[in-house]
């Protein structure tokens, strides 16, 4: 996987997160799907599809949406994390340790890409 791969994974699946998070937010995780289990896709096929789609936006385009984006989901987590019941809470995806291992996700692709990743 190249870097505009990479970019474009870790972007679609932040783009994820971010709707995950708003329905946690607005007490609508009930019947939430991701986008693969909406469309009855298994999450690899779903992620190459998505590949395939961006692969034509340049490098520039795709930091660009991958700042933005990351940086919403970062306030979303902070949001979240402010309420601790909403973490701590035993039936939700988005409790505080599923929200760390995005963190260690991202680092494995970093690494994969070929980025040394100190932490």
């Amino acid at each position: 996987m190249g870097l505009k791969e990479l970019l474009i994974h870790i972007w679609s699946w932040d783009n994820e997160l971010i709707r995950a998070c708003k329905a946690k937010k607005a007490n609508a995780l009930e019947g939430f799907q991701f986008s693969h289990q909406k469309q009855k896709l298994d999450y690899n096929i779903w992620n190459d599809k998505i590949i395939a789609q961006k692969q034509g936006l340049s490098l520039v385009e795709l930091k660009k949406s991958f700042k933005k984006t990351r940086t919403e989901l970062l306030n979303q987590f902070k949001s979240l994390l402010s309420v601790p019941e909403i973490v701590t809470d035993e039936k939700s995806f988005l409790r505080s340790e599923n929200l760390l291992r995005i963190w260690e996700h991202d680092k494995h692709h970093l690494e994969l890409g070929g980025l040394k990743v100190a932490f």
